[in-house]
């Protein structure tokens, strides 16, 4: 694998696992292989590539999940919603002469889901061949792990399956698709010489329905299609009450795909998954079960754990309360800071940064006065960057303006060139540059999950892995201010622009870069400097003129900052309104600072907090612009211009 494609590639989870792995060797002499679990979103591993679909079986690896003791460490958990989910052990579809996968999506290697799932597709296809001695056939389901496919912005988290419909000739004979043929509004497929068999097509539906271990909650179709089917189930004389159910879950998709090749089942997040983190999104019909009660009663019992003679168990513990929003229970998450063991301290503050609020900082600032351990350190910062406010602001500027001694003791002994050629680095390196680019998207997971902003250290381990990769020593004195830039990137207060301006002649070109990054941040603004390779002249023009602007500015409010960086990138915000939403949306699929502080205004504007700041940009601008022509005439918007439009559907570079 080429070094320039490992750079551009190695982000998120596998870079920081590699830095905190880097650490813990430093302290003790040597390089060991990462564990599982050591990752600071909050402290949860998640799926290392795309693609079980493209590794072999010893490739893969399972992605992490906090079990506690007595739970089944080996049964299937879907975590986080549909879109942007994953699943731990997931099952995988068995063919045989009941149920098959098509030969286009067998290819792909997408035949895994959680166990209720795959357990509803053996029983509706059991139910079909009993009747009739004919096959079910199955298109996409999900890979092994979860994550992103290829083909859906669904199928993430297990839940999800494409069903081919049941198919006759033109003489009524049954007949096993070729692929997943599209039918048109009458049911047909000319060219094919095929037509929906309603008969048998019911026959899988009412399976699914019926089937009592797990819960339907849509089997998207076309309408033409569902009308077909509605009406086949009456003429059978099927109960008034299972027509009613078949009329709610078969839904025609608005937005997407017309699914006319197809039913996309998906299924409610069963109760095992709920206790294990997953997301309910989308209808919940007078039938479904969200099992609230039990995850009330979980978050509690997982709270107790807190008080687990066994560390590993309270570090657990508190991830598990990460998966569970479990907010309620903060004071005892607070208590963990001073724990005996830096590993949960370390959780701690990670599950803090996604479930606390600001009145944490002061405990947070306290622990850090008094931490020895660089790890916790850096997790303490990422929290309270964050939780954000004042308190963060003035937190974050002396922790910008000095390297951390207290690391550099801690790691002296480090022998740069051993670790970065030992097993550590390469133990971490997938195979393929479009492995690793998935990694850094599912690494993102939890906290999108939970709501909330994407973690600092995602863009900390990029570029500290850059480094890594060049084998240009790091600085041990400098991780722990590299941290409290990033955190100052999050935060966005503008208390910090003086503290970081005064960094942008530092010597190290990643101390550089990184604190550009946060001035563009928090500011809206860039005079276009690449900081890390500009030249000296260049570097001292830029740091006038952010010293001038800061200077004829510090008084200005943020909005006012945005508002001008907005206009400098050419879009027209004279003020941050409604009325300037559609180019609030056009502007996410900017550049990064322009597209993250885009959709920080629009929540603020139209109160709604979707997780899209951990999306692509495409993805996110997509999101932002389906969901408010929805509801244009909500906030009296006119229809979306076709600047908008294109911008959001441009390919990514």
């Amino acid at each position: 694998m080429p070094l320039s494609a490992a750079r551009t590639a190695l982000g998120s989870a596998t870079a920081v696992a590699l830095l905190l792995a880097l650490v813990t060797a430093w302290a003790s002499g040597t390089a060991r292989r990462l564990k599982s679990g050591v990752l600071p979103i909050p402290a949860i591993t998640f799926p290392p590539g795309p693609a079980a679909a493209t590794s072999s079986a010893t490739d893969f690896q399972e992605p992490y999940f906090p079990f506690l003791e007595g739970e089944v460490a080996t049964a299937s958990v879907s975590v986080g919603d549909t879109s942007h989910g994953f699943v731990v052990n997931a099952a995988q579809v068995t063919q045989d002469a009941r149920l098959g996968i098509l030969p286009t999506q067998l290819a792909r290697g997408l035949d895994y889901g959680t166990e209720a799932l795959v357990a509803m597709l053996e029983h509706a296809a059991a139910q079909l061949y009993g009747a009739t001695k004919t096959r079910l056939w199955l298109g996409n389901v999900g890979q092994r792990g979860g994550g992103d496919i290829d083909f859906s912005v669904s199928h993430n988290s297990g839940r999800d399956a494409d069903i081919a419909f049941c198919y006759t000739n033109w003489k009524g004979e049954p007949v096993d698709p070729p692929s997943l043929v599209p039918l048109n509004g009458q049911g047909q497929a000319p060219k094919h010489g095929l037509r929906l068999d309603a008969g048998r097509t019911w026959i899988v539906v009412k399976a699914l329905l019926v089937y009592p271990r797990a819960q339907v909650q849509y089997l998207f179709i076309a309408g033409g299609l569902k009308t077909q089917l509605l009406a086949h189930a009456r003429d059978q004389g099927e109960s008034p009450a299972l027509i009613q159910r078949a009329a709610a879950t078969l839904r025609t998709p608005v937005g997407s795909a017309s699914h006319n090749d197809h039913m996309h089942l998906r299924i409610h997040c069963g109760e095992r998954d709920v206790l294990g983190g997953c997301t309910h999104t989308g209808a919940v019909h007078p039938w479904s079960k969200l099992y609230e009660g039990a995850k009330r009663l979980r978050t509690a019992s997982v709270a107790a754990t807190l008080s687990h003679g066994e560390a590993e168990q309270r570090r657990r513990a508190l991830q598990r309360l990460v998966l569970l929003g479990g907010s309620e229970h903060r004071r005892p998450m607070a208590a963990c800071l001073d724990d005996p063991a830096s590993g949960v301290r370390t959780a701690a503050a990670r599950a803090i940064a996604v479930l606390g609020g600001r009145d944490d900082i002061k405990p947070l600032s306290a622990r850090f006065e008094n931490e020895r351990e660089v790890e916790v350190k850096i997790a303490i910062i990422q929290a309270i960057g964050t939780l954000g406010g004042a308190g963060a602001g003035r937190f974050l500027a002396e922790a910008v303006g000095q390297p951390d001694r207290e690391a550099d003791r801690l790691l002296r002994a480090l022998d740069t060139v051993t670790i970065l050629r030992g097993p550590a680095l390469l133990s971490v390196l997938p195979d393929t540059a479009a492995a690793l680019s998935r990694a850094i998207r599912t690494a993102r997971l939890l906290d999108a999950a939970a709501g909330a902003e994407p973690h600092a250290l995602d863009r900390l381990g990029a570029l500290l892995a850059d480094r890594l990769l060049d084998s240009d020593p790091i600085d041990p004195s400098r991780l722990v201010q590299l941290a409290a830039i990033e955190a100052a990137s999050d935060s966005r207060r503008l208390e910090l622009v003086p503290a970081l301006v005064g960094l942008l002649q530092d010597r190290d070109p990643t101390v550089r870069a990184q604190v550009g990054r946060a001035l563009r941040m928090i500011t809206n603004f860039s005079y276009g400097v690449s900081w890390a390779s500009a030249s000296p002249g260049t570097r001292t023009k830029g740091l006038q003129r952010w010293r001038a602007a800061w200077r004829r500015s510090r008084g200005a409010p943020r909005d006012a900052w945005l508002i001008t960086g907005f206009k400098a990138g050419g879009y027209q915000v004279p003020r941050l309104g409604q009325k300037q939403t559609w180019e609030l949306v056009r502007a996410i699929a900017g550049a990064d600072h322009f597209s993250v502080n885009a959709q920080a205004v629009l929540v603020r504007l139209l109160d709604h907090r979707p997780p899209s700041a951990q999306w692509s940009k495409n993805e996110a601008c997509q999101y932002w612009l389906r969901w408010i022509r929805a509801r244009r005439q909500r906030y009296d918007l006119d229809k979306p211009p076709v600047e908008t439009s294109n911008a959001c559907y441009r390919p990514a570079p």
